[in-house]
């Protein structure tokens, strides 16, 4: 599985997961939260997520959704991020949801 690699000066390498597919993409929070925190209009930091090249417990992907909820909602009009971190962390199963997430992006 390819993988990007991004090199930050002060914070060393994070390695963020290739969103080949948006179903299982947005599954653990990684790539929401990498956009987030790229685009800076929250003044997030990557070390405010968690990064890995292996899969996140459910636990860390819940976390990383819950932080991309409330970053979201605090920065464009709510309800932005209008579905439950839960919602997401089933998104393998949950296909009707593809249109709500592609509009999300």
């Amino acid at each position: 599985r390819r993988r990007n690699r991004l090199r930050l000066m002060s914070e060393g390498e994070l390695t963020i997961p290739h969103a080949a597919n948006v179903c299982s993409a947005v599954t653990d929070g990684q790539c929401l939260a990498a956009l987030v925190v790229h685009y800076g209009t929250s003044g997030s930091k990557w070390s405010d997520f968690r990064f890995s090249g292996k899969p996140l417990s459910r636990t860390h992907c819940l976390q990383n959704l819950t932080k991309v909820r409330d970053i979201c909602n605090s920065v464009f009009p709510p309800p932005a991020f209008h579905l439950a971190p839960e919602d997401l962390l089933q998104f393998g199963q949950l296909e009707p949801l593809k249109a709500n997430i592609l509009a999300l992006l």
